[in-house]
């Protein structure tokens, strides 16, 4: 899997940067098969986000800036 995240840099500091959130249950649930949780574990722990996978989520992506961080 690769990420879809992006830096900005100026000037070679960086001023910002983001990634597109997982908004598919079916690459959550692969996810943490990597991270080697059970269903039942991710269920415990993450039952309230992957029930709202299945409610259908649009892709968002974050781009703070840097000037957040200092």
């Amino acid at each position: 899997m690769r990420a879809k995240a992006y830096d900005v840099v100026l000037n070679g500091y960086e001023v910002g940067g983001g990634s597109i959130r997982i908004h598919d249950s079916a690459m959550q649930a692969k996810i943490f098969q990597l991270l080697a949780l059970s269903d039942e574990e991710a269920r415990d722990r993450f039952g309230f986000f992957l029930e709202a996978l299945q409610y259908g989520t649009r892709p968002t992506a974050g781009s703070p800036s840097a000037s957040t961080a200092w």
